[in-house]
């Protein structure tokens, strides 16, 4: 059995991860966590300077998308010894890239972090939770984590 894990931010990470753990899976699970971050395109577009400041940026989110994987790849290998645990970070949009990677892949299932935005702000920056839903040809759990007032 085949799990993609996609992850974004530390606290759904740390949710996805007590959620994955807290199953059990086939003896011959595989696991991949995935972080997307997402390109500087602007080159031509800003100062030398505010490019810096773009890569800088870049950097760093993608320093964060390592932690955030090895964090969930470590907490897996405690639970599960025995499992293949892959850690993947693509460049690139996140819809995109997690499609692309459940096509190539063929993961059995995936497990994701789901922010519950409205309507009004899923028109207007896309919900990829919603995306991976609606496309993947399989099982896809999301997680919540409520709001306070929730």
């Amino acid at each position: 059995m085949k799990i993609l894990i996609p992850v974004e931010d530390k606290q759904f990470a740390h949710v996805i991860a007590e959620f994955v753990c807290n199953h059990t899976w086939p003896k011959e699970v595989e696991f991949r966590i995935l972080n997307v971050y997402e390109s500087v395109f602007l080159q031509e577009v800003v100062s030398p300077l505010a490019m810096q400041q773009l890569e800088e940026a870049s950097q760093l989110s993608q320093s964060l998308g390592r932690m955030l994987m090895m964090d969930v790849g470590t907490k897996l290998r405690l639970k599960f010894p025995n499992s293949k645990i892959e850690e993947i970070l693509k460049e690139g949009d996140p819809k995109q890239i997690i499609l692309n990677t459940i096509k190539l892949w063929q993961p059995d299932f995936v497990v994701m972090g789901a922010h519950g935005k409205g309507s009004i702000e899923r028109f207007f920056l896309g919900s990829v939770s919603l995306a991976v839903l609606s496309h993947a040809p399989c099982s896809v759990v999301t997680i919540k984590i409520p709001t306070p007032s929730e």
